[in-house]
């Protein structure tokens, strides 16, 4: 009996409970006043609504889901509804960013505040560019001149430049101002003439040697006189080194004893590259007084000047000479 009357009254209840919500058309959870714009108003300060949970694999197999059904994939942890034709994400993720707007126009300044204390010194700049080249100043006075410094080394020569091709002739110049008419020289035509030619070859050494062939000596008459001495010949190198030289001293000797200062003579031999033996000439003119009714005699020596004894004088292609002429003073 007493079983009965429980289940009449939770009829009873049933009954009085579907009429509220036929009535109200709407249903709350936590509130007895749901909100009229909602089927369905949840109201809680420590719950939370709990939508239909599944895998992927799970809510692509749902048999014809309603446009709107919308549950949470535990596969990629977001919530998916279904538009009618596909299912989508509820909340997209967030897009690219955009470009930066334009910086907006400079406010104005606002009043300066008190300066604050001096900040630590910062790291030193780079070094700026060079600024232009300031004016020349003023030419200084002129140091004092140093000494000479010692002659150095002759350097090799340089090989020889190819021939440039040859200018145009310029245009004949004026001619010039005819010059004062010279000293008359000393006539010849009473002189006495000696002549000796060279006779042998000579390697000239460290010390004077005469050249063969060239000595001559003369007896002067009753009145003093003058001679002029002319010798002239040729020294050919004798297997010196490419680009090499040697020097020779030519020289006229009177009565055994340099004739002077001017009758020395230095010939280079040189043998530059290419050139195999090379000859090189000698001329010297000498004037000196001579004394009447004296025997001189006279001679032409060669002594090796630097480089070592590497040329020969007398061949027969390249004889020396000796001409003496004796005129009145």
């Amino acid at each position: 009996m007493v079983h009965k009357i429980k289940i009449f009254a939770i009829t009873l209840f049933l009954i009085s409970f579907s009429g509220k919500l036929l009535s109200q058309n709407n249903m709350g959870i936590g509130t007895l006043t749901p909100d009229p714009s909602s089927i369905l108003d949840l109201s809680t300060t420590n719950k939370g609504l709990l939508m239909p949970r599944m895998t992927k694999t799970q809510r692509l197999a749902i048999p014809n889901p309603a446009k709107g059904l919308i549950v949470y994939d535990i596969d990629l942890s977001q919530f998916w509804y279904f538009d009618g034709t596909t299912w989508l994400p509820a909340v997209a993720n967030d897009g690219p960013i955009g470009p930066t707007g334009p910086t907006g126009p400079t406010g104005p300044q606002g009043i300066a505040g008190p300066q604050g204390p001096p900040g630590s010194a910062g790291l030193n700049g780079a070094t700026g560019s060079t600024g232009p080249t300031g004016a020349t100043g003023a030419t200084g006075t002129n140091g004092t001149n140093g000494s000479n410094g010692a002659t150095g080394a002759t350097g090799p020569t340089g090989v020889t430049g190819a021939t440039g091709s040859i200018g145009a002739t310029g245009a004949t110049g004026a001619t010039g101002i005819t010059g004062a008419t010279g000293v008359t020289g000393e006539l010849l035509q009473y002189a006495n003439v000696y002549q000796v030619s060279n006779t042998g070859t000579l390697t000239p050494n460290s010390g004077y040697q005469v050249i063969p062939g060239l000595t001559q000596s003369i007896t002067t008459g009753v009145d003093p006189c003058k001679a002029i001495i002319y010798t002239s010949g040729s020294i050919e190198s004798n297997g010196i080194a490419d680009d090499n030289a040697s020097g020779i001293n030519i020289a006229i000797y009177m009565g055994g004893a340099l004739a002077g200062t001017s009758a020395v003579q230095t010939v280079d031999a040189v043998n530059n590259s290419g050139i195999g033996n090379a000859s090189k000439s000698w001329g010297i003119v000498y004037k000196v007084d001579l004394a009447a009714s004296t025997t001189y005699t006279i001679d032409v020596r060669a002594k090796d000047y630097y480089g070592g004894s590497s040329a020969t004088i007398g061949t027969a292609n390249h004889p020396g000479n000796m001409v003496i002429f004796i005129i009145p003073q």
